[in-house]
C-alpha cells in the first residue's frame, strides 16, 4: 500500500460520511465551458470548484460548499462561489491544469490562485473572509498582537519597506488560512513564531528562500490532531509522517514530549495525532496491535514505534527510534493476513508476509492478481482468472496467484498497486515485473502469457 493510500483508506473509506445539500435554489453558480471565462472576467472575486459527479470526495464536498455560499451571501461577503462539472468541459479542466477532483481554484479579477483551505463549511467561509484582506496584520507594537491562533507569525521591528518583508507578505498570503501574520516596526528586528502552547520559535536565517521555508515548515501544527480538515495539507507536505494513534487522554499525557521530539525533527517529519475514537480503522490502516502506537509512514515504507520499547515519555528514547530507523534496526512493517492452512490447488493464495520470499525463491514466473473483495470488476474477472489458473496447473510452466490488496501490503518496490485488479506477470527471482493491461478474458490471459513466457522462453533455448 503506498503513501497516499493510507490518507485514503482512513479518511475516505472508513470515515467519510455523505450529506445532501438541501433542495431548493443553490446560492452555488453553476459554470459552464462557454460561460466560465465570461463569468471570472466580469466579477472581483470568485470560487470556483472544479468536480466530477463519480468522485466520493465532491460528493463529501458538495454540501458544505453550497453552505458556505448561503453562510457567505447571508452575511454580505463579497465573494461568489461556483462551481464546474470537468465531465462536460474537458477542455476547460485541462486549460486551468485540473489533475484531480475536486479542485478549487480562487479568481480575482480574472487571475488565479490554489484554494488551500479545509474543506468543511467552517474553513470555506474563513479562508474566503480572509482572502478579501491584507495577509499581513500592521499593528504598532507587541502588546496588540492576537497570538490567540494555534500559529501566529511575527515580524518585530519591520515597517513593510524592508526587501525581505516583500516575501514575508507573499509567504503571509499562501498561508493566510493557516496562521496569522503581524509586523510591527518597534523592538528588535527579529521574526519568529508562536505555536500555541509552546515557546516562540526563532526564525535564524537571512534570505527571502530562508524565511519562505521557514514559513512553509512553522504553518503546520508541532503536533496536533489530524482529521478530514487538514490532512491534505500534511500529505502536500512530501515529508515523512509520525501518527500517533491514540486516545485523547494519551494525547494529552504524551503531548509535550512528542512535541519536543517533534521540534527536534522537524526539517524530515511531521507529528499528528489520530484519535482511534473517531477513526476506528487506524489498527488496519497500520497493522498495529495496540494503542498508542506511532506509526512512522514515509513514502518507502511503514515503522512501528511502541511504548515497550521505546517509553512514550522519555524524548531521548523516542528519538532513539528514529534513529534506529535510518540505521536500518527497525524492521519495516508489512500488513498481512494470516496465510491460508491449505495453500496448494490451482491458484495460490499469497499474504503480505510471505509474498517477498515466495517471489524472490519461485524459479518459475508468478501471474499475480491482486484483488479487493469489494471490487466489482475482481467479482467478475475472478472466474476468468481461477479458470486460467486451472489450465496453467496442467501446464506446469507458470504459477497462478491471488492476493488481497485490502488485506495486505508489499514490500517490494516494483510490486505495487493503486487500483483493482492489479495483474501483474513476475519473472523468477523477481526483478523483471510486466503489468498486464489486456481485456479480461481468458483468451487475451492466454496470448499475455503465450508472448512474455512461453515465446521468450522458446527463444532463449
Amino acid at each position: 500500500m503506498e503513501f497516499l493510500t493510507v490518507f485514503a483508506f482512513i479518511f475516505t473509506a472508513f470515515s467519510v460520511s455523505f450529506a445532501t445539500a438541501d433542495a431548493g435554489a443553490s446560492d452555488v453558480v453553476e459554470l459552464t465551458e462557454q460561460t466560465i471565462h465570461k463569468y471570472i472576467a466580469e466579477h472581483d472575486a470568485v470560487l470556483v470548484k472544479f468536480y466530477a459527479p463519480w468522485c466520493m470526495h465532491c460528493q463529501s464536498l458538495a454540501p458544505e460548499y453550497e453552505k458556505a455560499a448561503k453562510a457567505l451571501k447571508e452575511e454580505g461577503v463579497e465573494i461568489i462561489l461556483a462551481e464546474l462539472n470537468c465531465d462536460g468541459a474537458p477542455a476547460v479542466a485541462q486549460e486551468f491544469g485540473i489533475e484531480g477532483y475536486p479542485t478549487i481554484k480562487f479568481f480575482r479579477k480574472g487571475n488565479a490562485r490554489e484554494y488551500n483551505g479545509t474543506r468543511q463549511v467552517d474553513g470555506i467561509v474563513s479562508w474566503c473572509k480572509s482572502i478579501l484582506l491584507p495577509a499581513v496584520v500592521k499593528v504598532k507594537n507587541a502588546s496588540e498582537i492576537d497570538d490567540s491562533a494555534d500559529i501566529t507569525f511575527v515580524a518585530s521591528g519591520y515597517d513593510g519597506s524592508e526587501e525581505i518583508m516583500d516575501e514575508y507578505e507573499d509567504q503571509a498570503d499562501i498561508h493566510r488560512s493557516d496562521a496569522k501574520f503581524f509586523m510591527y516596526p518597534d523592538g528588535p528586528k527579529e521574526i519568529y513564531v508562536i505555536h500555541k502552547g509552546d515557546d516562540r520559535f526563532m526564525f535564524n536565517g537571512v534570505t527571502a528562500t530562508e524565511l519562505a521555508e521557514f514559513i512553509q515548515q512553522e504553518s503546520l501544527p508541532l503536533f496536533a490532531e489530524i482529521g478530514h480538515a487538514n490532512y491534505v495539507r500534511y500529505f502536500n507536505s512530501g515529508k515523512a509522517i509520525s501518527w500517533f494513534c491514540a486516545t485523547t487522554s494519551d494525547y494529552e499525557k504524551y503531548r509535550s514530549t512528542f512535541a519536543s521530539v517533534a521540534r527536534t525533527l522537524r526539517a524530515s517529519a511531521l507529528f499528528a495525532w489520530l484519535d482511534v475514537e473517531k477513526f476506528t480503522a487506524a489498527k488496519e490502516a497500520f497493522a498495529i496491535d495496540s494503542y498508542p502506537a506511532v506509526a512512522h509512514q514515509t513514502p518507502t515504507g511503514r515503522y512501528i514505534l511502541l511504548p515497550e520499547i521505546y517509553p512514550f515519555n522519555d524524548a531521548d528514547a523516542i528519538l532513539r527510534f528514529y534513529s534506529d530507523v535510518e540505521a536500518g534496526k527497525v524492521p519495516r512493517s508489512i500488513k498481512s493476513e494470516d496465510e491460508p492452512a491449505e495453500n496448494n490447488g490451482p491458484v495460490l493464495t499469497l499474504v503480505g508476509k510471505t509474498l517477498a520470499d515466495f517471489v524472490n525463491k519461485s524459479t518459475r514466473p508468478i501471474l499475480l492478481m491482486i484483488h479487493s473483495p469489494f471490487c466489482e470488476h475482481c467479482k467478475k474477472f475472478m472466474p476468468v482468472f481461477t479458470s486460467f489458473g486451472e489450465n496453467m496447473a496442467e501446464d506446469g510452466r507458470i504459477v497462478v496467484a491471488l492476493l488481497n490488496g485490502d488485506g495486505n501490503e508489499s514490500e517490494l518496490e516494483n510490486i505495487q498497486w493503486t487500483a483493482y485488479p492489479t495483474v501483474l506477470l513476475i519473472k523468477p527471482g523477481g526483478k523483471d515485473v510486466i503489468s498486464y493491461d489486456g481485456k479480461r478474458t481468458l483468451e487475451d490471459l492466454n496470448n499475455f502469457v503465450e508472448k512474455h513466457v512461453f515465446e521468450e522462453r522458446h527463444e532463449e533455448f
